[in-house]
């Protein structure tokens, strides 16, 4: 990968209880961190989130990106958590997820995902979404957009 160029790698880690996938944990980020200098982006498709996040903290990423759809009242500091251990926090939305959810954590990420999975969007259409995102956040706020 970093002979080919690539900037960044995209880890999904999903545990089927918050998408019907089941993918790779914190070991094998880990050991993949190990073997590489490019920045990785570990996105979190998982609930409860708690219980694993020191073991995905400890492994380091560059960016570690929850579902908003998974943070609740007794878990609104995980993005503060992340950043206190200097990895960028970030959040994913499903397609279906009213944008206002988003609105408590926007100043505490840096990076912003927009998800496809449970819906038949097409790429013009998450592209749409990803507008609207944009659209709807401060215009002073900056952070990056996948």
């Amino acid at each position: 990968l970093e002979q080919a160029g690539a900037d960044r790698i995209h880890f999904d880690v999903m545990d089927g209880h918050f998408v019907p996938n089941l993918s790779f944990g914190p070991h094998t980020l880990s050991a993949l961190r190990q073997a590489t200098t490019i920045p990785i982006d570990a996105h979190l498709m998982i609930n409860p989130i708690l219980p694993l996040l020191p073991a995905f903290l400890q492994a380091a990423p560059a960016s570690l990106t929850l579902h908003v759809e998974a943070l609740d009242h007794t878990t609104t500091n995980l993005l503060t958590k992340i950043r206190q251990a200097k990895i960028e926090p970030g959040l994913a939305i499903k397609p279906k997820t009213p944008l206002t959810k988003l609105v408590p954590f926007l100043k505490d990420i840096l990076l912003l995902e927009s998800g496809s999975k449970e819906s038949t969007l097409d790429a013009k259409q998450i592209e749409i979404l990803k507008l609207e995102v944009l659209k709807s956040v401060k215009k002073e706020k900056f952070f990056n957009l996948y």
